[in-house]
């Protein structure tokens, strides 16, 4: 399902869920609805619908965004459809680079923000965003630590 889906890219961008989502896909708009609420217009709950509904074409793209404030955007294109193996066991992160952007840092030009406070020790901000984000190496990726969380996503 599309909620499926939105709780892999939460791993994946190691999120906690904290904001709001949704999943544009053509004309539709897809959300994890967790009570009902009037949204003012139609939506669609992820939960209801499987990207098998939608997408039934491969470099069929659709958009992703979370946390309406920061407006993170997010691109999907399905590159092509694969028979599923059964010796794996999905969902599985089969390749990537670079560390995710933090939560709630201001969305892209946060982030960059961040960045650059980072490496310049002199910057009014550093000592303030250092102590936050001690341990954050934009560089860093370890493939084996998400799919350890995705595994927990399977049970």
């Amino acid at each position: 399902t599309f909620l499926d889906l939105h709780y892999i890219i939460q791993v994946l961008m190691d999120w906690d869920e904290a904001h709001l989502s949704e999943f544009v896909v053509k004309d539709l708009i897809i959300r994890p609805i967790y009570e009902e609420v009037d949204y003012g217009e139609e939506v669609i709950d992820a939960k209801r619908i499987t990207l098998d509904d939608v997408i039934t074409r491969p470099k069929t793209k659709f958009k992703y965004i979370y946390d309406f404030g920061d407006y993170w955007a997010h691109i999907i294109e399905v590159e092509k459809f694969l028979d599923r193996d059964p010796s794996i066991n999905y969902p599985v992160c089969i390749g990537g680079e670079l560390n995710a952007p933090p939560e709630d840092i201001g969305g892209v030009w946060g982030y960059y923000d961040l960045l650059e406070i980072l490496q310049d020790e002199n910057h009014p901000d550093y000592p303030e965003y250092s102590e936050w984000f001690e341990n954050f190496d934009e560089n860093y990726f370890d493939i084996d630590e998400i799919n350890r969380k995705l595994k927990k996503l399977r049970k």
